[in-house]
């Protein structure tokens, strides 16, 4: 398990910044990697970041757009892990990028495929369904929920602290910072 803490001085994380260490959670770069696979280890770091950039970015502009909307009543609603963007299309985007790199097996697939298989009138199958490796999908759909929601969730804790002198300010600082009325 890795353990990281992210600083900032007077406002959220920028989006890059987020991209960055959950794209690090996801290929994570050994120094022993040499050669042509830390090239390629490389190069998919950077796909998941530039698929997470977009991602994240979404999250903090669809966060902001709602605080603008909703004003202090929005640091009462409900999160939700889908609240911007939707989890499984991430992953699955993710898992596209691996394609025919050294990892492709890892984020694959996992024993036999599932098929579910149409077929034309000559009995020609059209389609396969296959499904993701449970434990990687899993992984990353716990990652990227844990991720998108943090970086929602600081968003609504920066306009706590800008409006720490209305109710709702205050039962978000007491909910969630702990602080006594």
């Amino acid at each position: 398990m890795e353990i990281g803490i992210m600083v900032t001085n007077g406002g959220p994380h920028p989006a890059d910044k987020w991209a960055e260490v959950t794209a690090s959670h996801i290929v994570t770069i050994a120094d022993s990697l040499s050669g042509e696979r830390r090239g390629a280890a490389i190069k998919l770091q950077s796909a998941v970041y530039d698929i997470l950039l977009g991602h994240h970015t979404t999250v903090q502009n669809g966060e902001r757009a709602k605080i603008k909307e909703f004003g202090v009543a929005r640091l009462q609603h409900d999160m939700t892990p889908d609240d911007h963007v939707n989890i499984d299309d991430v992953v699955a985007e993710i898992i596209a990028a691996t394609v025919g790199t050294p990892w492709e097996e890892q984020f694959k697939f996992q024993g036999q495929p599932r098929i579910e298989a149409t077929h034309d009138e000559a009995g020609n199958e059209l389609t396969k369904v296959q499904e993701y490796k449970p434990s990687m999908k899993k992984y990353l759909t716990e990652l990227l929920t844990d991720h998108f929601m943090q970086n929602a969730f600081i968003e609504r804790s920066w306009h706590a602290d800008r409006n720490i002198n209305t109710p709702q300010g205050q039962a978000f600082h007491k909910q969630f910072k702990g602080e006594k009325s």
